[in-house]
């Protein structure tokens, strides 16, 4: 057997096959950013109902008021900046970049926790209503619900035998 030759995994069908139904729903906006660094921040969850499309970012340790969630065109954007981590990084970033947001008398032993702005783009189906998104913000679960509109909710109704 030839020990240079390299081999390829072959991609489980399935997999693909869920990848494309998940694309067309909610895609992640190329050109944005390098969207397998920002999945170490923030992981997305998308679940679908008849009614609307549910989508959880996992977001520990950040406010409410850090998130910044916006709808342009068909682009949905959720970003969050830390302001006290900015505030620190503008005065000397060499000094206070692993330094946690506590008072100046508490030195540091160890520090894990690091909470990195992020942003994440996606494209909405044609089956949204850009108009009905509501957010909400609970144990470090961002989700946000986005109704579908009237037209792309299943038809369910019982058709009587004369």
């Amino acid at each position: 057997m030839n020990r240079n030759r390299k081999f390829r995994s072959q991609p489980n069908a399935f997999a693909n096959d869920l990848n494309k139904f998940i694309d067309e729903l909610f895609t992640p906006a190329t050109g944005h950013q390098n969207h397998s660094s920002i999945c170490k921040h923030a992981p997305v969850n998308i679940t679908e109902s008849d009614d609307e499309y549910t989508l959880e970012l996992q977001a520990a340790g950040w406010n409410k008021e850090d998130f910044n969630i916006k709808i342009e065109g068909e682009f949905l954007t959720i970003s969050a900046k830390s302001k006290v981590e900015q505030a620190k990084a503008d005065l000397d970033p060499q000094e206070t970049a692993d330094q946690p947001s506590a008072s100046p008398d508490v030195k540091v032993i160890k520090r894990e926790f690091k909470r990195r702005d992020f942003k994440r783009t996606f494209t909405l189906s044609d089956k949204t209503n850009k108009d009905s998104v509501e957010a909400s913000y609970e144990n470090g679960i961002l989700t946000l619900t986005i109704a579908k509109l009237e037209a792309a909710k299943p038809v369910k109704k019982t058709i009587e035998i004369s």
